[in-house]
C-alpha cells in the first residue's frame, strides 16, 4: 500500500493521514488505522507540501494524487529555482517566464501581471508549482501569497458563474518544514478537516453504487 504524506497532528487522539484521522497506539477513536508517514514528507497547510530535497518529479505526483487525492499530472508542474532571487532581475525574470507574464517589468504593476496570468491560466488546468531547492524567504512567500490569492480569486468567481477553476499547489523541494510552518500564509491555509466516514466511503465507492441509494418508502 502506498504510505500517505504527513498531515501536522491536529487532533488530540491522533494525526491525520490520508484524509482520516489516524489513532495512536493505545488510543482508540472511530477513525481508520492507516500506514505510518513516510519520513520527510509533510503536508503543511491545504495547498503547501514539502518534500526531501532530490525527490523525483514522478514521485511527487504519485504522492499527492495517491495521498491526497488531487488528480494532478507532471504537465501541470511548473518548476521553480529560488537559489537566485535574492537578486531581483532574476526573480522578476523566472516568474514572468514561468507564469508567461506579459510586460512584467519590476515595479508597483508587476504581482498585477503575475495574478492576472495565473487567472488566466487557472482557466484552463491545474498547476503544480515545485520550488526546487530552498532559497530566500521574502520573494519565496511574497510569489506564493501573490498566486495563491490570485487562485482564490478565480475559483471564487467561477464558482459564481457555476464553473470550476483549476487548483494551486506549492511542493518545496529540500525545504525545512519547521520553518515553512512558520509562514504566515501556511498559516492562513489550513488543512481542511477530513471528510464523515460516510462521505469518504462514498467517494472511495470501486463499483459506483452509493449514487443508487434511496430511502425506502412506506407502501400507501
Amino acid at each position: 500500500m502506498q504510505e500517505a504524506w504527513g498531515y501536522p497532528p491536529t487532533h488530540p487522539a491522533g494525526v491525520y493521514q490520508n484524509d482520516e484521522l489516524c489513532v495512536r497506539e493505545g488510543e482508540e477513536e472511530d477513525a481508520v488505522t492507516l500506514p505510518p508517514c513516510r519520513e520527510g514528507f509533510e503536508r503543511l497547510s491545504n495547498r503547501v507540501f514539502v518534500v526531501p530535497a532530490d525527490t523525483l518529479q514522478v514521485d511527487i505526483v504519485q504522492e499527492l494524487n495517491d495521498a491526497h487525492q488531487m488528480s494532478v499530472a507532471e504537465k501541470n508542474i511548473i518548476l521553480l529555482s529560488p537559489s537566485n532571487w535574492d537578486e531581483e532581475a532574476e526573480f522578476t525574470a523566472e516568474v514572468n517566464k514561468a507564469f508567461r507574464v506579459k510586460g512584467g517589468k519590476a515595479g508597483p504593476k508587476f504581482w498585477k501581471g503575475v495574478r492576472e496570468a495565473v487567472m488566466k491560466q487557472c482557466a484552463t488546468q491545474d498547476m503544480v508549482l515545485l520550488l526546487a531547492q530552498p532559497g530566500p524567504r521574502e520573494p519565496t512567500t511574497l510569489l506564493l501569497k501573490n498566486i495563491l490569492g490570485a487562485a482564490d480569486t478565480k475559483a471564487a468567481a467561477d464558482q459564481m458563474v457555476g464553473l470550476k477553476s483549476g487548483k494551486v499547489l506549492a511542493v518545496l523541494v529540500g525545504w525545512s518544514a519547521d520553518d515553512v510552518r512558520e509562514w504566515q500564509l501556511v498559516q492562513d491555509d489550513p488543512i481542511p478537516e477530513p471528510p464523515p466516514r460516510d462521505d469518504w466511503a462514498r467517494r472511495h465507492d470501486p463499483d459506483g453504487l452509493a449514487q443508487y441509494q434511496y430511502q425506502r418508502q412506506a407502501p400507501p
